[in-house]
């Protein structure tokens, strides 16, 4: 009597097996509706756009800020002027993911940032005055801003009067008014 192996039927049936669920998941995908999206996540790195400094009695915690005047992340100790820092002699008390000035004032704060960062002045420091809601920019002279008014104006006149007068020889250039610039 001849014995005979019988053929295993495993690999038949995980065959099946895929195939089934192969066609379940395609119909799962094309099936599904497209618009019952759960939600979309984007992630943006932060860009180091300056260094903000605060105390009482003298700007010693530092954080970085972002583009929209966001604290996001303390920062060490900055010398040298390659990175603008931004310093309040205040009992503002900063927290992080939070501005550090009123939402309409970052527009116009962002605009002289923007400004200063082109390096065609050489800025040494940058205080802010919160409750008059001025910068004071120390250069070869003081220059006075103002963040309550949108500044592209007094920015071009800056240019074409720091064309024709050395900063040197003033003692300070007031763009605190609106199309107007004050110097002496």
């Amino acid at each position: 009597m001849k014995y005979y192996k019988r053929k295993s039927r495993k690999g038949v049936i995980s065959l099946l097996l895929f195939f089934l669920l192969l066609s379940a998941a395609i119909n799962f995908y094309y099936l599904w509706p497209k618009s019952a999206a759960i939600g979309q996540l984007t992630v943006h790195a932060r860009v180091d756009y300056g260094v903000y400094c605060v105390g009482e009695i003298r700007a010693d915690v530092c954080y970085w800020f972002d583009r929209q005047g966001r604290l996001w992340d303390e920062a060490k100790t900055i010398v040298g002027e390659s990175i603008l820092k931004v310093e309040e002699i205040s009992d503002f008390k900063p927290v992080r993911g939070q501005s550090f000035l009123p939402e309409q004032l970052v527009a116009n704060f962002v605009k002289i940032f923007d400004f200063l960062k082109t390096g065609y002045l050489e800025v040494k420091t940058i205080s802010l005055k919160r409750e008059d809601q001025e910068l004071e920019v120390l250069t070869k002279t003081k220059i006075l801003f103002s963040l309550r008014f949108d500044s592209k104006n007094n920015l071009a006149g800056l240019v074409a009067f720091l064309k024709k007068h050395e900063p040197k020889e003033l003692e300070y250039i007031d763009l605190r008014v609106e199309n107007k610039i004050f110097y002496k």
